[in-house]
């Protein structure tokens, strides 16, 4: 068999059906479906039999009691039966002959993981402030090392963690010995790295073979104190495993930056629950750590950027411009993502000095963007270019539409 496709339940019994189909209904006949219920409490379980009755490639694995993503990916890795695994998490959709053009893409090269595109699909309030489906196109060609992709794609700021854009060899996760963390969230992005440097060969496939459905429910829309703990034991795990390895001058780079990136979002997460002092994570080692990373008061953290009313108001907002691809521009994508805002585009005076995107998001020139009646610009520069900004907004007309950040915007 070549393909197993592990798909994680719990409590999806309005979106179940739809990824169920997706697969179902692919013009790809060689795989199995295992379907891990997480002891759902809604109709899932229902659904997931009626599917059972229809179609004899899904095998059901039932959970005594919720045990989380990564106890449920696990236990769809331990019984898959096919060649190569793919993840989908069922409230997502698997395009249309993905399995094909995954199958030929795995016939052309002898790889452990094939990357490919997504696309997203906004639920709800993301609906709303978003509009329809968003395509992230990425492109890379041959094929690479795990860790020359990594940096490749690290020099572009498109690091890939999710484990459903990744198609991966059964073999090479048995014999590396790979599993998630169990008992976080955040999971994918301690699994992706850690699979990136350990992969032999990997190739990139150029087209979008997923939809991602970016929800008001799901658990990554949600903040909470857990997600923050999680945060930090992926960060600690991948200290601890680049400590334990040696890389190359370009990986170290490269992952010293996503290590840094993971920091400032612990931080931001921070903010959030200043009442959590301890953590159920590791020894004295680790709570000393843990204390050590959130010693100071970091409420000004986030007060230093975006006052409570501002993020009211950008929520409102038809666009979502960040104005500024540096460092404090990075940070502020951060903080949009975690009260659940993405940015449309970050904006700068030459994009011709400047990368293609930033953290996924299209740069443009802010001279060039049209259509900004109901959009917000955020003005994402420290004090010391914030008068050469707002000259450059006034000349444009558009200082009425912007904010700036607060007066220590310069704190990290």
């Amino acid at each position: 068999m070549k393909f197993s496709i592990v798909v994680p339940v719990y409590n999806v019994e309005p979106f179940l059906g739809d990824c169920l189909e997706s697969i179902l209904t692919q013009n790809y006949d060689d795989y199995e479906v295992i379907c891990v219920n997480d002891a759902s409490t809604d109709n899932s379980l229902v659904i997931l039999q009626d599917f059972i009755k229809m179609n004899k490639k899904i095998r059901l694995i039932n959970n005594s009691v919720n045990r989380g993503l990564s106890f449920s990916r696990n236990c769809g890795i331990r019984n898959a039966s096919g060649k190569y695994i793919l993840f989908v998490d069922s409230d997502d959709i698997l395009c249309q002959g993905a399995l094909k053009k995954l199958s030929e893409e795995a016939d052309r090269y002898d790889t452990d993981i094939i990357y490919f595109n997504m696309m997203v699909k906004n639920e709800g309030q993301w609906a709303k402030e978003k509009g329809g489906p968003q395509k992230k196109h990425y492109k890379y060609e041959g094929t690479y090392t795990g860790q020359e992709l990594f940096v490749k794609l690290y020099q572009n700021d498109q690091i890939i963690v999710e484990v459903w854009r990744q198609l991966f060899l059964k073999k090479f996760i048995d014999e590396n010995n790979l599993y998630f963390y169990e008992g976080i969230v955040h999971e994918d992005a301690l699994f992706s790295v850690i699979c990136a440097m350990k992969a032999r060969q990997v190739s990139y496939l150029e087209q979008e073979l997923y939809i991602y459905r970016r929800r008001d429910g799901s658990i990554m829309s949600k903040l909470s104190a857990n997600r923050m703990e999680s945060c930090f034991i992926v960060l600690i795990e991948l200290w601890n495993f680049w400590y334990s390895n040696t890389f190359s001058a370009e990986v170290n780079e490269a992952l010293g930056r996503y290590l840094k990136m993971l920091f400032h979002q612990f931080r931001y997460m921070r903010c959030y629950f200043p009442e959590v002092n301890t953590i159920s994570y590791g020894g004295p080692a680790e709570q000393f750590m843990f204390t050590m990373l959130t010693s100071d008061d970091c409420a000004h953290i986030k007060s230093s950027y975006l006052s409570s009313a501002q993020l009211k108001y950008i929520k409102t907002a038809e666009k979502v411009i960040v104005y500024g691809a540096g460092r404090v521009g990075i940070e502020v994508i951060h903080l949009l993502r975690l009260e659940n805002i993405e940015a449309d585009v970050v904006a700068v005076s030459n994009k011709h000095i400047n990368p293609d995107n930033v953290l996924g998001i299209k740069i443009e020139q802010i001279d060039e963007l049209t259509g900004l009646e109901h959009a917000v610009i955020i003005a994402a520069v420290t004090e010391k270019y914030r008068g050469e900004v707002s000259n450059k907004l006034k000349q444009l007309g558009m200082l009425d539409n912007v904010i700036f950040l607060q007066p220590k915007d310069a704190v990290l």
